[in-house]
C-alpha cells in the first residue's frame, strides 16, 4: 500500500487593477513584467519590463518536494526599477513560502499558495493578461466548435467599417503594400487629401519599417500633422497583413500644457522652494542631512524622523542600484532626472519624479534631490489607458482592445491545445426602444443587460461591447 503524500502544487495569484492571473508552477523558470514576451505579463504600466524572476531549485538530487524562489529582476542580472518587496520587506531574493505576499510597485501584489489541491488537467486555470484580456466570452468548447470559430474570425478583425464610421476619432487601415484600403468618416473629414498622401506623411512614416524586427503588435506614438498634434495607436495584424491607425487629438491639451509650461517658468525657483519636496545626502554615508517641510508631508514623516534615516530606507530598490545612480552623477557633473517610488513612514509608494544633483553643502560636494509628487499624473495616464481601452457608458472592454485579445487568445489556444469560444450577443429592436422611450432609457438597458452578464462570468472570461448594441 502506497502512503506517501499527495503532490505539492505551487500556485500563483497575480493581483493587478485591471487583471487577475493564476498560474499553477510547472516550469523551471518564470520571467515576470511588462515585456510581451514574458511568461507572466503584466498590465500595470508602474512595473518594469523585466521585473522579477520565479525559478524552481532542487537542494539535492534526492529531495522529492520542489522549492521556489523569486529573485529581483532578470536571470542576465538586471534589476527592476521599483524593487521587490516580500511580507512588507524590500529584498533582492527569498525562499517562497505559503501565503507569501509580494508586492511590484504600487499596484500589483502576488500570492503564492502551495496546495494539494492541482485542478483537473482539463481544467487548468486560464491565464488572463494584457494579451487576452479582451476576448469577448472565452470558454472551452468542442473541437469542431473551435474549427468554426476559428474560421469565421478574420471577418470580425477587418471589416469594421459599420461600427468604426461613428467613432470620433480618425480609423485609417493600410495593407503591407502601404495602400490605404479603408478610412472612417471622421479620417475623411480632417484628412481630405488622404489618398493622395505617400509613406512619408507622419502618419505612415516608418510603419511598414517596423514589420521587420516587430516584438509587439501595438505601436503608439506621437506625430504633428501641420499644427495639430495626435497621439497614434498603430495595431499589426500580421494574419490579414494589415495595419490599423487610431488619431487621438492633442492639440488643445498640448497648447494647454505649453500654456501652464510657461507659467511655471517665471516663478520656478519660487516654487521648487515650496511646493516640491527638498533634501539633502551626504555622499559617503548616505545619511539623510537635511529635507524641507514638503518633503516630510509627502513622506508622512516628521524632520526628525528623516534625518535619523538614510537614501536606502527611502528608496524601494536595491542599494547596488542606488550606488550605481549616484556614481553616474558624480562622474558626469550632471543633473539626473527619473522617475520611481519613495516609500512613506506607512510603507506606502509614493510616485515621484526627482532630480538628482551635486551641490555644495557645508564646504562639501552633497547630493540634492528635489522631488516632485506625480501620482495625480499617474492616476490620469492610467485613466486615458482604461479610456482607450474601456466603453464609456458599461465599462465594459471596448472593441479596440477585443481585437488585439482575440489575436492572442487564438495564439495561446494554438500553443497550449485549448479550444476558444467567442459568443455574440445582439439586442433585438434596441432601436425602437430609443426611438420610442429615449436615448436614456436605451443607456440603461445596456447598462443593465452588461451588468447582468457580467455577474454571471468568472476571471477567466471577458465580456466586452464591441458594438452600438
Amino acid at each position: 500500500m502506497n502512503h506517501s503524500s499527495p503532490k505539492v502544487s505551487h500556485l500563483l495569484v497575480v493581483n493587478e487593477p485591471e487583471q487577475k492571473q493564476e498560474i499553477y508552477l510547472e516550469n523551471k523558470v518564470y520571467n515576470i513584467g511588462r515585456h510581451s514576451q514574458n511568461d507572466v505579463i503584466l498590465y500595470s504600466q508602474t512595473v518594469s519590463r523585466h521585473h522579477c524572476t520565479v525559478m524552481k531549485v532542487k537542494y539535492n538530487q534526492l529531495d522529492s518536494d520542489d522549492v521556489f524562489w523569486i529573485i529581483d529582476g532578470d536571470l542576465k542580472g538586471n534589476r527592476s526599477t521599483n524593487g521587490l518587496i516580500v511580507n512588507n520587506k524590500r529584498c533582492l531574493s527569498h525562499e517562497l513560502k505559503n501565503e507569501d505576499i509580494i508586492t511590484l510597485a504600487n499596484h500589483v501584489t502576488i500570492q503564492y499558495y502551495q496546495t494539494n489541491n492541482y485542478p483537473h488537467p482539463k481544467k487548468k486555470p486560464t491565464i488572463i493578461n494584457r494579451e487576452n484580456l479582451q476576448e469577448a466570452t472565452t470558454t472551452i468548447v468542442n473541437a469542431d466548435h473551435y474549427t468554426k470559430a476559428k474560421q469565421t474570425i478574420p471577418s470580425y478583425l477587418t471589416n469594421l467599417n459599420e461600427y468604426t464610421s461613428q467613432v470620433p476619432h480618425p480609423i485609417i487601415e493600410i495593407d503591407y503594400d502601404g495602400k490605404i484600403i479603408y478610412t472612417n468618416s471622421i479620417a475623411s473629414l480632417k484628412l481630405p487629401n488622404l489618398e493622395k498622401l505617400d509613406l512619408n506623411h507622419p502618419i505612415f512614416l516608418n510603419l511598414l519599417n517596423e514589420l521587420s524586427d516587430l516584438e509587439e503588435h501595438f505601436l503608439t506614438r506621437e506625430i504633428q500633422i501641420d499644427s495639430d498634434t495626435y497621439q497614434e495607436y498603430v495595431q499589426y495584424l500580421p494574419q490579414d497583413k494589415i495595419i490599423r491607425i487610431y488619431l487621438f487629438d492633442l492639440t488643445k491639451q498640448k497648447q494647454t500644457e505649453s500654456a501652464l509650461e510657461a507659467t511655471e517658468a517665471k516663478y520656478q525657483a519660487i516654487v521648487r522652494q515650496i511646493s516640491e519636496g527638498i533634501f539633502l545626502v551626504d555622499l559617503k554615508t548616505r545619511e539623510i542631512i537635511d529635507c524641507n517641510l514638503a518633503y516630510c508631508r509627502l513622506l508622512n514623516y516628521t524632520q526628525a524622523e528623516l534625518l535619523a534615516l538614510t537614501l536606502y530606507d527611502l528608496l524601494p530598490i536595491d542599494d547596488e542600484i542606488i550606488d550605481s545612480y549616484i556614481e553616474k552623477i558624480t562622474a558626469k557633473k550632471q543633473e539626473l532626472v527619473i522617475e520611481g517610488c519613495h516609500c512613506s513612514k506607512d510603507n506606502q509608494l509614493i510616485d515621484v519624479e526627482v532630480g538628482i544633483s551635486l551641490i555644495k553643502y557645508g564646504n562639501k560636494e552633497t547630493l540634492c534631490f528635489v522631488v516632485r509628487d506625480i501620482r495625480e499624473r499617474k492616476k490620469t495616464e492610467r485613466l486615458l489607458i482604461k479610456q482607450a481601452y474601456y466603453d464609456a457608458l458599461t465599462g465594459l472592454p471596448n472593441r479596440v482592445l477585443f481585437n488585439q485579445k482575440l489575436e492572442q487568445a487564438i495564439e495561446n489556444s494554438n500553443k497550449l491545445k485549448h479550444p476558444i469560444a467567442v459568443l455574440f450577443f445582439d439586442l433585438d429592436h434596441f432601436k425602437k426602444i430609443n426611438d420610442s422611450l429615449g436615448h436614456n432609457v436605451g443607456d440603461k438597458l445596456l447598462k443593465a443587460f452588461a451588468k447582468r452578464i457580467s455577474a454571471s462570468l468568472t476571471n477567466y472570461h471577458t465580456f466586452a461591447r464591441w458594438g452600438g448594441d
